[in-house]
Order: C-alpha cells, then structure tokens, then sequence
C-alpha cells in the first residue's frame, strides 16, 4: 500500500490575494530556533487522488490540525496540507523537514505573487 502525500506552500504576500487559502500566517521570527507547524496546518484527504491545485484554491475542505504531529496513518488517499509562513528574520532559505523518511511522494507546491505555483517534487519514489 502506497502513501502520498501533497503539500501546498503558501507565501504570505498572495495569502490576502487568494482568499480560499486564507488562513492565519505562521511567523517565523527566531532563525535559531526550530519551528514546529504540525498544530498550525490545514489538511485536506482527498480519497480519490483526483483533486488538482486548481480545485484546492476555493475547496473550504480543509480542517485545522488538532496535533503537534499530524498521524496521516497508511492510506491510499493523497493528503492535502496547507500552510502560510510570514518570515520575519534576515534568512531567506527556510527548510521544511518531514520526519518520515518512507514517504513515498511529496510535492511542494509554492504559490506565487503572479498567480502561478511552482512544484518540487521530493520522497522515496521519486527519482533523484
């Protein structure tokens, strides 16, 4: 049974422009300090595997996550996370780490100010 997971990386400077993906910021302002966003996320399951970015912009599906570490369990869904990061320090290159190293899909998708999104795609199945 594979997992997947998707993530969606939201910039502060389009959170007030798309207002499906409105939700409070994290602020990121102590560069030496490692954050923990788990209880701060939005998730969405989508038990189809068939939702596309386009869909998730203006899905009011997601839920607030209720824990420090979201159990996504074993699943064959694809989970939907999302989050927006106001980062207040001098360092522009923040580093998302996910403690599952058996993960075996994760796309990043980082949504920006012109309205398009980039992808990264990272996790055990994916080609380096």
């Amino acid at each position: 049974m594979r997992v997947f997971y998707r993530f969606c990386l939201l910039i502060e400077f389009v959170m007030l422009s798309v207002t499906g993906f409105a939700q409070e910021a994290i602020i990121y302002d102590d560069a030496s300090k490692i954050e923990n966003i788990g209880s701060q996320i939005s998730i969405l399951e989508d038990k189809t595997n068939s939702l596309s970015f386009s869909e998730l912009v203006h899905s009011g599906d997601f839920k607030k996550s209720k824990m420090e570490v979201p159990n996504l369990s074993i699943s064959n869904s694809s989970f939907w996370c999302k989050f927006t990061i106001t980062n207040q320090t001098a360092n522009n290159n923040l580093v998302l780490q996910l403690e599952y190293p058996t993960i075996d899909s994760v796309t990043f998708i980082s949504l920006q100010p012109s309205g398009n999104y980039v992808e990264q795609k990272t996790g055990e199945y994916v080609p380096v």
